[in-house]
């Protein structure tokens, strides 16, 4: 009797494992977040000197650099957009005396989406005030690429404004940060 009542408790066991479900299912949510990054190519430091005028006339504007480069990535929704801004920003400096420091960006080939609108040259500095504006405006949903022909070309200029204030000067140093933001 005891083994009746063993295989009566293994059958009974089998059956009720062979009828559990033969499926199951559970949500998967997906979510693509809104994304804005900006780096610049390698961050290192840019000098920008006047040392040139031809005997008798005006000193020349230093040489434009434009060894760095913007690289960005934007997700957005369907008609919104991201913009870039630049801040210069010192610890009590400006540009030397008779001077202006600017900045434009040019955006290169790379990358893929809506990588935006180049705005005008960006005054930065000059002699007695710090500025901020927008520098890439209507940036959708992209990437620029990383790669040294990708992004946004960054080219900073010390422009000569007034020759009469110009004096020689150590070095001022000024601060430039870029920001992505909603626009």
């Amino acid at each position: 009797m005891r083994r009746l009542s063993i295989l009566v408790l293994i059958m009974s066991l089998v059956a009720t494992l062979s009828f559990g479900a033969d499926n199951d299912a559970h949500d998967v949510t997906m979510i693509v977040a809104e994304v804005f990054e900006v780096v610049l190519s390698d961050g290192s430091d840019v000098t920008l000197t006047i040392n040139a005028a031809t005997p008798g006339e005006q000193v020349t504007d230093a040489t434009p650099d434009s060894s760095q480069d913007l690289h960005y990535t934007s997700l957005v929704d369907s008609g919104t957009y991201h913009k870039i801004t630049a801040a210069a920003t010192s610890g009590g400096n400006f540009a030397p005396a008779g001077t202006e420091l600017t900045v434009v960006a040019v955006i290169q080939a790379g990358g893929a989406g809506s990588k935006g609108s180049e705005e005008a040259e960006l005054t930065l500095a000059d002699d007695s005030t710090l500025y901020s504006g927008d520098l890439i405006t209507d940036i959708g949903s992209c990437y620029t690429g990383i790669l040294t022909t990708n992004g946004a070309e960054l080219t900073y200029s010390l422009n000569v404004e007034d020759a009469a204030s110009l004096v020689t000067d150590a070095g001022k140093t000024v601060t430039v940060t870029y920001t992505m933001v909603d626009q």
